[in-house]
C-alpha cells in the first residue's frame, strides 16, 4: 500500500472518531463543523489511491461509509427535530444531506472504476462494509415518502431539495445494484450470512418504496431477485424467501388493482380508446409494471425448490386465482377496445401461465384444479386452458396425473365447467388468450386448447379419453355435446385409419343401444362419417345393411349411405319397399299403438334420406322406378297421416311420428308433384293444430316441421278451400311462434321466403290482414300477428330479388320504403345500405320498371312503388 493511501486511511479513522464524538456530545457550531467534516471526507476520497490490496481498500471503505452514515443520521435527526419542534425547515441541513449522499456516490464510482480497471471482483468484505449504505437508502426513501405530512406548509419550500435528495438516493441505489451483480460468492458460512443480511436489507428497501414511486419499486425488486439469483449457490433454506414471495405477489396485485381502477374510472373513454390517449397510457404503464414483477416470480420457485412446498404453491395459486377474478369483467367486456382487452387476456394471462408452469407438477395444483369446487367456474376454465397448453407443449411423467382421470382428468374437468360458464360462452365473442392464436370466441378458444391437449395424450390414457368423449357426446347439455363432437372430429382428422376406427366404434355402440333416438351421438357419427374417404364409405354401405338391427344407424347415416353406394337407386328402392311394408303391416293390425315406435324408426330413416343428400342426387331423381317408389311412399305417408289418432297413450312416439311424416312430405311432395296429397294434407294439419293437447315440450319439433311443409307449398296448385286452409294454418303458426323466439325466427323467415315465390301472392296479404278468422282467436292476437308479419317483411325487403312479381307484396314493401322518409337518417342507415342494390337494379333497368308498371297493380299501389323507387334512387351514390 502506498504511503499516501496509508495516510488517507489513518486520517479517515481519526476523522471517524471526531465525527462520533461530535455527534455524541452535540457540540456547538454544528452546521459549520458538519460542513468541515464533509469537506475533509471529500478530500480524502479524492486523494485515496486504490491498489490491489483489497484488505486496505475494504478498511478504507468501511471507515468512509461508517463516517458518512454517522453524519447522515445526525443530519436527519436535526431536520426532523427542526420540523417537529420549531415547525420550520433548515435548507442548509437538507443540502448537507444531499452532499452526504453525493459523497457516497463519488466514493463508489471511484471504487468500482478501480475494480474494473484492475479486473478485480467485488468480495463479500466490501459488501459487508457497505451495509450502512442500505440504512441510508432506507431512511432517505422513508423520509421522502412521508415528506408531505412531515413538512406540511414548508413542503413547497423544500420540494426542490427533496427532489434532488430522492434522485441522488436513486442513483446511489442503482450504483450499489451494479456492484452487487459483480460480486464473487464463496460457499462458506461467512458468505452465506452476508448474502442473507444483504437480501434482508434490499427487501426492507422494497417494502419502504412501495407506494412511493412505481419505477423505483420495480427497480428495487429487480435488484433483490437478481442478487438472490446470483448468490443462490450459497442459499439453502436459511433465508426468508417465502416472505419475499408474499410481498411480491401483493405488489403485483396492487398494480392489477390500479389497472382495474383505471378501467372503472375511464370505462367510457376506453370503449373508443387510442393507443396514445392518456387513459390507455396509464393502463399500459400499470400493466407493464405488473407484468415485469410477475415475470420475476417463477425464478423464486425454480431456484429454491418452492414448488415442493405445499404452502408456497397454495399461496401462488391463490394469487393467480385472485388476479384472474379481478380481471374477468374486462376479459369478457365486448364494448372495450381489443387493445384494452388484450392487456388483460393476452399479456397478463401469459405472464400468469409462466407462474403456473413453475408448479404444474405440484399435487396441490392438481387437487385444486381436479377436485376443488369453490373456485369460480370461469376462473377455473382459464386456469385449465392455460394448463392444456403448458402440458401439451412438454408432457412428461410428472404430468401423467392430468391424463389419468383419478378421480378426474383435465379433460373431464373442462367438460364439467362448460355448463357452468354458459353465460360467458354467449357473452364473450372475441377473446385472445395469448400465444400465436387469433382472436376468437370463448368456445373456439376452449376447442383449440382442448384439441392441443388431447393430441398429447399418452397411449395408456386414450381409453379414458374415449370414455369421456362418449359420455359427453350423449349429454343433454348442448355445449358438452358440441365440444365432444369437435374434439372427436379433430382426433379423426389426424389419421384416416383413426377416423375409420372411430366411425366403426360409434356404429357398434349406437347399434347396441335400445333407445330409438340418440340425436346428440348421431350427429357426431354424421360428422365423422363425412370425413371418411369414399372407399371406406362404400365399405360401410355393405357392412351396414338396412335391417331392423341397424335402424338407429340408418336413422343418422341413411342419406350418406345412399349417396355413397355404388348403386344408390337400388338401395333407395330397398328402403322405400321395407318402410312401405312396415306401414302396411301396421294398417293390417288395425293400427296397434304399441307398434308406433317401430314404424317411427323406419320413417326416421326416410326422413334422414330426403333431408340429407337426396336433393343433390339428380341421377336418382331421373330414375322412373325411384320416382314411382317415392310417389307410392308419399301416398302411403299421406294415408298414414290421415289415419293416425291425434292423441294416444304413447304421446312421445306419436308426436315424433307426426313430425317425421310432415317433414318427409315437405320434401317428397315437390319432387313427386303430388298435388292430390296436398289437398288432403292441409285440412288434416289444421285440425291437428286446432285440437292438439300435446305436451308443450313435445310439440315444438312438430311446429318446425309444419312450417317447412307450408313453405314447401309455394308451387302447388291449391283450390279455393285449400287456400283458405293454408292462410289459417299460417296464421296459427305465426300466432303460436310468439311463445318461442327461435320458432318465431324460423316461422317468419319461412313465411318471408314463401311470400317471394308463391303462386298465390294474395295469400300473403290475407295472412297479414287483421281479420278474426277463427272464433276461438282473440282479435288482439290476430292484430299482433298481422303487425308482426308486416314488420318482418319490411325489415327483410332487401332479400326480395329483382324478380318481384307479387303485386301485394311489392306494394306493401314500396309503402314501407316510402315511410322510411320519416325516420332519422342514422336510424335507417343500415336499411338504406342494404336496399341500395335492389333499388339500383330497379331504378336503372327500364325493362324492370316496365315490367312492374305492366303488372296488375292498383293505382295507389303503383304510385306508392314509383315514389319509393324515386326516393331511394335519389339517395344512391353520385346522385
Amino acid at each position: 500500500m502506498s504511503q499516501a493511501s496509508q495516510s488517507s486511511l489513518l486520517t479517515i479513522k481519526t476523522l471517524k472518531k471526531q465525527v462520533l464524538k461530535f455527534t455524541t456530545e452535540q457540540q456547538c457550531g454544528e452546521t459549520n463543523a458538519l460542513d468541515g467534516f464533509t469537506q475533509d471526507i471529500y478530500q480524502l476520497v479524492n486523494t485515496f489511491q486504490f491498489d490491489h490490496n483489497l484488505e486496505n481498500t475494504t478498511a478504507f471503505a468501511q471507515n468512509v461509509v461508517g463516517t458518512l452514515e454517522m453524519l447522515f443520521t445526525n443530519l436527519l435527526e436535526r431536520i426532523i427535530n427542526s420540523l417537529q419542534i420549531e415547525k420550520k425547515v433548515d435548507l442548509l441541513i437538507l443540502q448537507n444531506i444531499v452532499e452526504n449522499v453525493s459523497l457516497l456516490i463519488l466514493f463508489y464510482q471511484k471504487l468500482f472504476k478501480h475494480l474494473n480497471e484492475s479486473q478485480s471482483k467485488m468480495n463479500m468484505q466490501i459488501v459487508k462494509a457497505s451495509h450502512p449504505v442500505f440504512g441510508i437508502l432506507h431512511s432517505s426513501y422513508r423520509h421522502c415518502k412521508n415528506s408531505q405530512n412531515l413538512y406540511g406548509e414548508n413542503f413547497v419550500m423544500a420540494a426542490k431539495v427533496l427532489k434532488e435528495w430522492f434522485e441522488k438516493t436513486f442513483a446511489l441505489q442503482k450504483l450499489i445494484g451494479t456492484a452487487l451483480m459483480q460480486i464473487e460468492v464463496d460457499d462458506n458460512v461467512q458468505s452465506r450470512d452476508a448474502v442473507v443480511t444483504t437480501s434482508e436489507k434490499l427487501f426492507d428497501i422494497c417494502e419502504i418504496v412501495n407506494g412511493l414511486d412505481n419505477m423505483l419499486l420495480v427497480t428495487s425488486w429487480k435488484l433483490l431477485i437478481s442478487f438472490l439469483s446470483k448468490c443462490k449457490v450459497v442459499l439453502h433454506s436459511n433465508f426468508n424467501c417465502i416472505l419475499y414471495v408474499t410481498s411480491l405477489t401483493q405488489c403485483i396485485q396492487d398494480f392489477v388493482h390500479n389497472m382495474v381502477t383505471t378501467c372503472n374510472e375511464n370505462k367510457d373513454q376506453l370503449k373508443a380508446v387510442f393507443v396514445d390517449s392518456p387513459q390507455f397510457k396509464q393502463l399500459s404503464n400499470s400493466s407493464k409494471l405488473a407484468l415485469y414483477l410477475t415475470s420475476l416470480l417463477p425464478s423464486f420457485y425454480s431456484d429454491y425448490g418452492l414448488e415442493k412446498m405445499d404452502d408456497t404453491v397454495k399461496s401462488l395459486i391463490q394469487f393467480i386465482l385472485d388476479v384472474i377474478n379481478m380481471t374477468t369483467p374486462y376479459i369478457l367486456e365486448n364494448d372495450l377496445q381489443d387493445c384494452v382487452k388484450d392487456i388483460f387476456s393476452v399479456n397478463l394471462l401469459d405472464s400468469l401461465s409462466k407462474c403456473l408452469n413453475a408448479v404444474r407438477s405440484s399435487e396441490v395444483l392438481q387437487n385444486i384444479v381436479l377436485c376443488e369446487e369453490s373456485v369460480k367456474p370461469f376462473t377455473m376454465m382459464i386456469i385449465s386452458l392455460k394448463l392444456c397448453v403448458l402440458i401439451s407443449s412438454s408432457p412428461n411423467k410428472s404430468t401423467n396425473i392430468w391424463y389419468s382421470g383419478k378421480p378426474k382428468s383435465l379433460v373431464s374437468v373442462m367438460f364439467d365447467l362448460l355448463p357452468q360458464v354458459h353465460d360467458e360462452l354467449f357473452k364473450c365473442d372475441s377473446i385472445h388468450l395469448g400465444g400465436c392464436q387469433r382472436r376468437m370466441s370463448l368456445y373456439e378458444a376452449v376447442v383449440s386448447h382442448m384439441c392441443a391437449f388431447v393430441s398429447s395424450f399418452p397411449t395408456n390414457a386414450l381409453n379414458h379419453l374415449e370414455n369421456v368423449l362418449l359420455t359427453n357426446a350423449t349429454s343433454s347439455h348442448p355445449h358438452r355435446t358440441l365440444l365432444a363432437n369437435d374434439v372427436w372430429c379433430f382426433l379423426a382428422s389426424k389419421s384416416i385409419e383413426v377416423g375409420y376406427h372411430y366411425v366403426k366404434t360409434l356404429i357398434k355402440w349406437l347399434s347396441s343401444k335400445q333407445s330409438r333416438r340418440n340425436d346428440k351421438f348421431g350427429y357426431t357419427l354424421q360428422r365423422l362419417f363425412s370425413m371418411l374417404l369414399p372407399v371406406y364409405k362404400t365399405e360401410l354401405v355393405f357392412t351396414i345393411p338396412f335391417t331392423k338391427e341397424n335402424l338407429t344407424v340408418w336413422r343418422y347415416l341413411g342419406g350418406m349411405l345412399v349417396a355413397s353406394s355404388p348403386k344408390p337407386s337400388s338401395v333407395l328402392l330397398n328402403v322405400c319397399e321395407k318402410v312401405k311394408d312396415v306401414i302396411d303391416d301396421w294398417f293390417s293390425h288395425e293400427g296397434i299403438a304399441s307398434q308406433l315406435t317401430s314404424m317411427a324408426s323406419h320413417i326416421l330413416v326416410v326422413e334422414n334420406i330426403v333431408h340429407g343428400n337426396f336433393s343433390k342426387m339428380s341421377d336418382i331423381q331421373k330414375d322412373s322406378s325411384v320416382l314411382s317408389a317415392l310417389s307410392s311412399l308419399s301416398m302411403c305417408f299421406m294415408h298414414l297421416l290421415l289415419s293416425l289418432p291425434i292423441s294416444c297413450e304413447f304421446e312421445d312416439q306419436l308426436v315424433m311420428l307426426y313430425s317425421s311424416l310432415v317433414h318427409c312430405l315437405a320434401h317428397l311432395l315437390p319432387v313427386c308433384n303430388d298435388n292430390i296429397s296436398v289437398q288432403k294434407i292441409l285440412p288434416r294439419c289444421l285440425k291437428i293444430v286446432n285440437t292438439n293437447t300435446w305436451n308443450p315440450s313435445n310439440v315444438s319439433i312438430f311446429w318446425y316441421r309444419l312450417v317447412e311443409l307450408c313453405g314447401a307449398l309455394k308451387s302447388s296448385t291449391l283450390s279455393a278451400d285449400n287456400q283458405n286452409t293454408l292462410v289459417l294454418l299460417w296464421k296459427r303458426l305465426l300466432l303460436v311462434s310468439e311463445k318461442n323466439w327461435h320458432l318465431r325466427f324460423t316461422t317468419l323467415n319461412a313465411f318471408e321466403k314463401f311470400s317471394r315465390v308463391t303462386k298465390y301472392p294474395q295469400l300473403v296479404a290475407r295472412v297479414c290482414a287483421n281479420d278474426v278468422t277463427q272464433s276461438s282467436w282473440k282479435s288482439d292476437d290476430v292484430e299482433d300477428v298481422g303487425s308482426l308479419v308486416k314488420a318482418h317483411l319490411q325489415r327483410t325487403v332487401v332479400s326480395l330479388s329483382s324478380n318481384l312479381t307479387t303485386s301485394d307484396v311489392v306494394a306493401m314493401n314500396g309503402k314501407a320504403l316510402l315511410e322510411a322518409d320519416n325516420m332519422e337518417r342514422s336510424a335507417c342507415k343500415d336499411q338504406l345500405n342494404q336496399v341500395q342494390k335492389l333499388i339500383t337494379d330497379i331504378a336503372r333497368n327500364a325493362e324492370d320498371l316496365s315490367k312492374y308498371n305492366s303488372e296488375d297493380l292498383s293505382p295507389n299501389d303503383a304510385e306508392s312503388l314509383r315514389k319509393s323507387v324515386s326516393y331511394f334512387t335519389a339517395m344512391l351514390p353520385n346522385r
